[in-house]
């Protein structure tokens, strides 16, 4: 959507069921575009190269790239030193379709093989020692084979040819030589890209310099913060650029935005949207982390988003999805997954906060709305967990917008329940300023141990449900009140899957009549279990989990006392819990019919019935000893009224 916040907020005001598709597709359509169309899950996606014994320093990315073309020439020089004696030979991740032309140390040609595993094995000039530091070029030429939509591709926008590349996960080595596992950051880089007048370049980090030469341009871009090598990315087209400035307490952050020149004016009134999120996630989290150098987009020619570091590719700045990928600057970038296993520390945290800013934003009627989307998408399947215990190289799992997204999401917000915004926010705080981890990598551990710091309290068995596991619970909870308005509850959970025995969580159960109300917070560590609660008033409703903080599905509330008052009606059914017969009880100063329904959990009907109704009390009943044990629902409409009641069969 490309709206200014007036015409954007009365769009969703007028048009809810609207906000709601719009909320579940762009959520889904992230976890599928930004599986970045990799088909296979063959091995050979994965890295094949062995890169532990070296880290690298330093690189610098020499590109020739006319966008005209699907083609790419250049060299990658690499600054490195060894993690062990002796080291007489390095390699690289690199594609068999490109071609090498030389390697270079120095004055040294080196010797090296490219195999057919896309491993670009390189002999040394000498042995290096532990920590030394050495410095060599690659130098090559080749037409991309990009895996799918992503690594280096060629499309049109208004007939204009655009190059742009897009790595995550294992697409780096089909456009350049690189070390493409999760274990080691470039320290500093150099992206130069040669390209014909008339394009401009976007790239990571700071713009140091545009060359001009007679018929071609070289852009320097250059960024002093340690990035992996799939947050690398260029893209290259005849964009214009607009610029803003955002002015924080410590910092002022230069904004680039390159974009189609068809696209700008739409795209400089969809920047408003963005500005908000970056202020947001500054204040709530840490200051933004790449501050010295900028942030920006580059429109590319592709569905949804890609985080490259200090500057996402997107195909267009649409709120949720520049929320999103805003997000990862944080989530994603300053700290990475440390496998693609724990790919939730990116993607889910992304999710999450995308709906954090729906909840602070001029959009906040819209949280709710996004939460019940999120939620919905979790519990519309029985399993699945958000860890990955497939392949790490299958794609499609590792992007699953329903685990790795929305449920990794929804962990996060329920850690926020259990312990507090305060808690929650300042924990994230210390996540992103562990010196361990900023800049570097994390697995889902290293998480945990923060909130387990900051908490005092031991999380393995909140992980090991929602985390490690699968399903969610189903809550049945019944209550009754007494004269003295002490409220009797008891909870019931089902799961939906069996690997988790009992989900513990606390509960809140909200209670009101027409001048008070209160929200209570149940403990609920086991099945059946009971609460005594004395409340100041005498409740007329309540409603499970209204704020929407749970993963849960199918959830029921009963009122063991309820019955229906309405003009001339009153409608009293028993017992409940069930046992052998369901007694309905119908009182009524207006003779007439009456139309009475007894279903399943599932909506299966179990009981249908017409009656006529006669003045003063009407008595039906219904035996139910064969039926199974679980819930049913009572639907009773009489005299234009309608009366709902659920019952427990034990």
């Amino acid at each position: 959507m490309k709206h200014s916040n007036l015409i954007y907020a009365i769009f969703f005001l007028l048009l809810p069921h609207a906000i709601s598709a719009q909320i579940t597709e762009s959520i889904d359509k992230l976890a599928i575009d930004e599986s970045k169309a990799y088909k296979s899950t063959d091995q050979s996606l994965f890295s094949n190269a062995p890169t532990l014994d070296y880290s690298i320093n330093y690189q610098e990315l020499y590109f020739e790239i006319n966008p005209a073309y699907l083609f790419i020439k250049g060299h990658v020089k690499t600054v490195f030193f060894s993690r062990e004696n002796n080291l007489d030979h390095i390699a690289f991740d690199c594609s068999h379709f490109l071609t090498i032309d030389s390697v270079v140390s120095g004055t040294h040609q080196l010797d090296y093989t490219l195999n057919d595993n896309d491993v670009l094995t390189i002999a040394l000039s000498k042995k290096l020692s532990i920590h030394q530091v050495d410095t060599l070029s690659v130098f090559y030429h080749g037409v991309p084979q990009s895996s799918g939509l992503g690594s280096f591709q060629q499309t049109f926008h208004n007939s204009v040819p655009s190059i742009w590349t897009l790595s995550e996960p294992f697409g780096a080595r089909d456009w350049w030589p690189c070390k493409q596992q999760l274990e080691d950051k470039i320290d500093s880089l150099d992206i130069v890209v040669k390209t014909p007048k008339g394009n401009m370049v976007g790239s990571n980090g700071r713009l140091i310099k545009v060359d001009t030469l007679a018929t071609d341009l070289i852009f320097h871009w250059h960024s002093n913060y340690p990035m992996a090598t799939y947050l690398v990315g260029v893209a290259v087209t005849n964009y214009v650029m607009f610029t803003d400035t955002m002015y924080f307490a410590h910092d002022t952050v230069p904004i680039i935005n390159l974009v189609y020149p068809e696209k700008l004016e739409e795209e400089k009134l969809a920047n408003i949207n963005f500005k908000d999120n970056i202020h947001l996630y500054d204040s709530l989290l840490i200051p933004y982390p790449f501050a010295k150098e900028k942030y920006g987009h580059a429109q590319f020619g592709w569905g949804g988003g890609m985080e490259h570091q200090t500057m996402s590719f997107v195909s267009h700045l649409d709120f949720e999805l520049a929320a999103h990928e805003m997000a990862h600057q944080w989530f994603g970038d300053r700290i990475t997954c440390a496998n693609w296993r724990d790919i939730w520390l990116n993607e889910g945290f992304a999710t999450y906060m995308t709906g954090v800013s729906y909840e602070h934003t001029y959009q906040g009627a819209f949280w709710m709305q996004w939460k019940k989307v999120v939620l919905n998408n979790i519990v519309s399947k029985p399993g699945g967990s958000i860890y990955i215990y497939d392949d790490s190289t299958n794609v499609s799992r590792i992007f699953d917008g329903r685990l790795s997204y929305a449920k990794g999401a929804f962990l996060l917000h329920m850690l926020r329940w259990k312990f507090g915004d305060i808690v929650f926010f300042q924990t994230l705080k210390n996540y992103l300023n562990d010196t361990s981890l900023a800049y570097q990598f994390a697995t889902t551990d290293d998480f945990k141990k923060h909130f387990e710091s900051a908490t005092g309290q031991n999380l393995d068995e909140f992980f090991n449900d929602w985390f490690y596991h699968e399903g969610y619970p189903t809550y049945h909870v019944t209550w009754r009140q007494n004269a003295s308005n002490l409220v009797n509850i008891i909870v019931r959970q089902t799961q939906s899957n069996p690997s988790v025995d009992f989900f513990e969580m606390p509960i809140p159960i909200y209670f009101k009549n027409n001048e008070q109300d209160t929200t209570l917070v149940l403990n609920n560590t086991v099945n059946n279990q009971e609460f005594n609660i004395q409340l100041p008033f005498t409740i007329d409703s309540s409603t499970f989990d209204p704020e929407r903080w749970l993963i849960s599905a199918q959830n029921t509330i009963i009122n063991l006392d309820d019955e229906l008052k309405a003009d001339n009606l009153v409608i009293k059914s028993a017992p409940n819990p069930l046992d052998k017969v369901l007694n309905i009880d119908i009182t009524t100063e207006k003779p007439g019919k009456a139309s009475i329904r007894l279903c399943d959990e599932s909506g299966r009907l179990m009981v249908t019935k017409n009656v006529e109704l006669f003045y003063g009390l009407n008595q039906f009943s219904f035996d139910v000893s064969t039926f199974a044990s679980g819930y049913y629902a009572l639907f009773v409409k009489a005299n234009n009224d309608s009366y709902q009641r659920n019952f427990l069969k034990q």
